[in-house]
């Protein structure tokens, strides 16, 4: 299994058995580029580590796409997002479709709140991602364009969160001035 080229479809044999990729994985011992949020970055490490990756955690908009290029994948975690890690992922998502490297989005939250929304709208429309982990609830704000909270199953569901989304200024001023070059909606 080659991590810096990009696989369209499965191999003529079928799929490799995890047991197979992970041998691959601990073989290749590829680095892995993590955009993630402070709540699960030590996990992520340790999970990547646990699998024979290395784990690089960089989220300034200065050094992502130098650290992109020299990766063999990207993570992408929408979980505790901001202007200047929304910037940074843009750019590292954008080298990472210029180096041919698998990213991996996941929209943590993406419907609870317009700012999520239309970062992983801006992610999804410019880099060229491979794969999108997200529960029901999200991938539904996905292919919607809206939705309520991070687990929404419907009325009633104790899943809801309250309090987020709707109306009221956005987190980086109301014309996205203060995203830099994340630019302005």
């Amino acid at each position: 299994m080659e991590f810096r080229k990009r696989r369209e479809t499965p191999p003529a044999d079928g799929p490799l058995p995890l047991g197979e990729l992970l041998r691959q994985v601990k073989r290749q011992a590829p680095l892995v580029h993590c955009i993630t949020n402070y709540v699960t970055a030590r996990d992520c490490a340790n999970l990547l580590l646990a699998c024979g990756a290395s784990p690089v955690m960089a989220d300034d908009v200065e050094e992502v796409a130098e650290i992109t290029a020299v990766s063999s994948g990207l993570y992408l975690n929408l979980g505790t997002l901001h202007c200047s890690s929304a910037s940074a992922m843009l750019a590292a998502g954008t080298r990472a479709g210029e180096v041919g490297i698998p990213v991996l989005l996941d929209p943590v939250g993406v419907g609870a709140s317009r700012f999520r929304r239309e970062t992983a709208g801006k992610l999804l429309d410019a880099v060229p991602v491979a794969v999108i982990r997200g529960n029901a609830s999200e991938i539904k704000t996905l292919v919607l364009g809206e939705g309520r909270g991070c687990r929404h199953n419907g009325p009633g569901d104790p899943g809801e969160s309250g309090g987020h989304g709707g109306p009221g200024p956005n987190p980086c001023g109301e014309d996205r001035g203060g995203c830099g070059p994340y630019g302005g909606s």
